[in-house]
């Protein structure tokens, strides 16, 4: 698994540390979504080229 080095204020490492699993479970959601974002342009372009 990659690793990630980020450097906060004291102030945000604690507000981090407190709401990490929020943090990564967004994250995540913002990712996945990118994902189908991206496989639904790439097969409206598939479809598009079928039709052709």
């Amino acid at each position: 698994m990659p690793v990630i080095n980020i450097y906060l204020s004291k102030e945000l490492f604690e507000l981090v540390k407190q709401n990490k699993s929020k943090i990564i479970q967004e994250a995540l959601r913002q990712y996945k979504e990118k994902l189908e974002q991206l496989s639904n342009h790439s097969c409206d372009a598939i479809q598009q080229l079928n039709k052709s």
